[in-house]
């Protein structure tokens, strides 16, 4: 509360007055506070939504096994997104960069995520999740991971290895015997900067 204001309720001859207009005026004061607090948050998810809204993909790239190289995947079809607020195009057949990181363990699923940069066509992976039990547990991982600063979400690959085999990246191939593999395009505006959901989202479809 402002001196000013301190000064002129300790001139007041009530006290009881005095402190009953301290109380009041110290609830407008939390009042205003908790609005301010309310505002940037307003602001910040706006920020976030327009965001969203000025780069995230708009055709489905059907993400399948890569033909030439069947360690990594390829979008089977050529797709659109909006990159910072600009339409741009990535042909068919586009393959995703090369897996990486260590080997899953015996009979564990993991899982990538696939980028491409708002400012032009230039793929990215991301590196793999922790072992998880089963697919839908990479899935969970996956999706929580934050999509870095200028990147735009295409999709998930999640790999899942039985009958004792593990998967070891840009080394096994995703079509190997044990190997499961599903495909995950993600249409429409998601988060720019920022965790996803702890579960898949619902804009996720199916591709194999």
């Amino acid at each position: 509360m402002g001196q000013s204001v301190k000064r002129r309720i300790n001139g007041i001859a009530n006290k009881n007055d005095a402190f009953e207009l301290r109380k009041l005026l110290d609830a407008a004061l939390a009042d205003m506070t908790e609005i301010r607090t309310r505002l940037a948050a307003s602001v910040a998810d706006g920020a976030a939504i327009t965001g969203a809204m000025r780069n995230h993909l708009i055709s489905d790239p059907a993400l399948v096994i890569g033909t030439a190289n069947k360690k990594t995947a390829k979008a089977s079809k050529g797709f659109f997104y909006l990159g910072d607020g600009s339409v741009r195009y990535a042909p068919a057949d586009s393959s995703m960069p090369l897996l990486t990181g260590a080997a899953t363990a015996a009979d564990k699923s993991t899982a990538y995520a696939f980028y491409v940069d708002s400012s032009a066509v230039n793929l990215s992976a991301s590196s793999r999740v922790a072992d998880a039990a089963n697919a839908a547990a990479a899935i969970a991982a996956i999706t929580a991971v934050a999509i870095p600063a200028g990147k735009i979400l295409i999709g998930y690959l999640v790999v899942t290895m039985s009958g004792g085999a593990t998967f070891t990246p840009n080394t096994t191939d995703l079509d190997a015997a044990n190997t499961a593999v599903l495909y995950f395009s993600v249409i429409g505006p998601a988060k720019d900067i920022g965790a996803q959901t702890a579960t898949a989202p619902a804009a996720l479809t199916l591709e194999a």
